[in-house]
């Protein structure tokens, strides 16, 4: 199941200067990266709470991929 965000960010560009927009797009990566392992830490800990003691090896079966 794929979810897709989408947003109208065009207004909020114009407002930057040149040095920010020119670090927006690897701010924009490293947000999204962190975004990914937020679930991940939730869902583990819930693994934790629903299985009692859970091995490490169940606890880093929650994988997720980037899609390029």
């Amino acid at each position: 199941m794929d979810r897709v965000i989408t947003h109208n960010i065009d207004t909020l560009v114009k407002q930057l200067d040149i040095i920010q927009r020119s670090h927006l797009p690897k701010a924009a990566e490293q947000a999204l990266k962190s975004f990914g392992f937020d679930p991940r830490e939730l869902l583990q800990k819930e693994m934790d709470k629903k299985y009692g003691s859970v091995s490490s090896y169940t606890r880093r079966s929650t994988y997720f991929r980037q899609r390029r």
